[in-house]
């Protein structure tokens, strides 16, 4: 969406992928790089405030303009750009359980229902984001604290051993997952389908 706007408005777009396991101080590594060139605008994408507002101070000092997208209120910014994290991941969760509801009235029969939230504790986004899906979702399909799966990737863990280990120790469960990104949703997915459990899951991501 950023590069076909760029075109429309007929400007030059630069993107920065800091990689998402890594973000922090990675990301405003980067974002100095990218300053050496003086762009006029620079923003940042779905981060928490010190990761942002480093970067929001030295764009600044550079009068370069700074936008906030997905990352809150900045005093560097006068304008925030999309929904609260919370908020969009709760649209996701109730997205999930509107399909989940389905399948429990029919393939998915008196099974029982677990969720597997893939999220990075140490980036705050996640945590936010993914937090608002499960509450969300639990809430619309009366989940117990006992059937939702926290799956931290920040402990060096990955998302395909976590989810082998949620499928193992749940053979006739069923399962709603989400990820904090596109990736960490469709890799414990793929690991899924290729235990044979394909038909006992159903993914909404987050981007």
């Amino acid at each position: 969406g950023m590069v076909a706007a760029s075109e429309f408005y007929g400007v030059k777009f630069s993107d920065l992928d800091a990689g998402a396991p890594q973000g922090g101080t990675v990301m405003i590594d980067l974002a100095e790089q990218l300053m050496l060139y003086a762009p006029d605008v620079i923003g940042v994408l779905g981060q928490g405030p010190e990761t942002f507002e480093p970067i929001a101070a030295s764009a600044f000092d550079k009068d370069i303009v700074f936008l906030s997208v997905d990352s809150g209120k900045s005093e560097y910014s006068p304008y925030v750009y999309g929904i609260p994290d919370r908020r969009s991941g709760g649209v996701g969760g109730k997205m999930l359980a509107e399909g989940i509801s389905e399948k429990m009235k029919n393939d998915w029969s008196g099974r029982e229902l677990f969720f597997i939230e893939f999220t990075h504790t140490g980036i705050p986004a996640c945590v936010n984001i993914t937090a608002g899906f499960r509450e969300a979702f639990a809430k619309e399909m009366g989940l117990d604290k006992s059937n939702l799966i926290m799956a931290d990737v920040a402990g060096g863990q990955s998302p395909q051993d976590l989810m082998a280990a949620a499928l193992t120790a749940r053979p006739k469960g069923v399962f709603g997952l989400t990820g904090c990104w596109d990736q960490l949703g469709i890799d414990p997915w793929n690991a899924g389908k290729e235990a044979g459990r394909g038909k006992d899951m159903m993914l909404v991501t987050l981007g």
